[in-house]
């Protein structure tokens, strides 16, 4: 899998003729958002493996688009129009009453 993202990336990269000088100028936070990913993946699938019902780690995972879009608004000041703002709070209403 790791090969199939590389070629892809390097792909993207000739399409859009960006240098590896960009990658090498921003190296921490590529790294910072590689460890992040590799956490998310370690600990998503671990709690497949011991979840009694999977389908609150896959719910609790497709809530996690709420938070990003939140957090996209904050750092990117993507708009946050009230449809989607009413989504994301329909996420977390939706997801505590399934773990309560």
């Amino acid at each position: 899998m790791f090969a199939i993202v590389n070629v892809c990336i390097i792909v993207e990269m000739r399409v859009r003729t960006l240098a590896l000088g960009v990658i090498r100028k921003n190296l921490a936070p590529f790294i910072l958002i590689g460890i992040a990913a590799a956490g998310f993946n370690f600990f998503n699938f671990y709690s497949i493996k011991v979840a009694p019902n999977v389908g609150y780690v896959n719910a609790a995972n497709a809530a996690s688009i709420g938070a990003v879009t939140v957090i996209a608004a904050a750092l990117f000041k993507d708009e946050l129009t009230r449809q989607k703002l009413v989504g994301v709070i329909g996420i977390l209403v939706g997801l505590l009453l399934l773990f309560l």
